[in-house]
């Protein structure tokens, strides 16, 4: 429980940061903060311990839609790619996604992934969350 309160307290407290103000002064208030959030998590994914299985809290994202690809990845730090649409969750090679879980070496699974979808001009079109097993 006190885990669970310290992380909560973290990601409500601890700004995202490495995102330039120039692009996050075109940001929309609402999608300024789901990406500080959806960052605090991604952070916590990538500072969990290697040996045990862990998941991050996830949010709301349909804020993201209607920003741009380099918006969302100058926010959120280098997506994974959907080169191979085999890749779990992609459905088109176009898509991005973020994992916001990790998994020990040799641990079969999956978790929630943040599936991007992008129209004309780069623009996020959908935001929707996949979980993956």
């Amino acid at each position: 429980m006190k885990k669970i309160i310290l992380l909560l307290t973290i990601l409500l407290i601890i700004p995202a940061v490495g995102y330039s103000q120039a692009v996050m002064s075109k940001t929309p208030p609402s999608a300024k903060q789901a990406l500080a959030k959806l960052r605090a998590s991604l952070d916590l994914v990538k500072n969990a311990d290697d040996d045990k299985p862990f998941t991050a809290p996830t949010y709301k994202a349909s804020s993201l839609i209607g920003l741009s690809r380099s918006q969302i990845s100058s926010a959120l730090g280098e997506p994974n790619t959907c080169v191979s649409i085999m890749a779990a969750p992609c459905q088109d090679k176009s898509d991005l996604f973020y994992s916001f879980y990790k998994l020990p070496k040799n641990y079969r699974g999956g978790g929630p992934e943040l599936l991007l979808k992008f129209g004309k001009n780069d623009v996020c079109k959908s935001a929707t969350w996949a979980f993956t097993q």
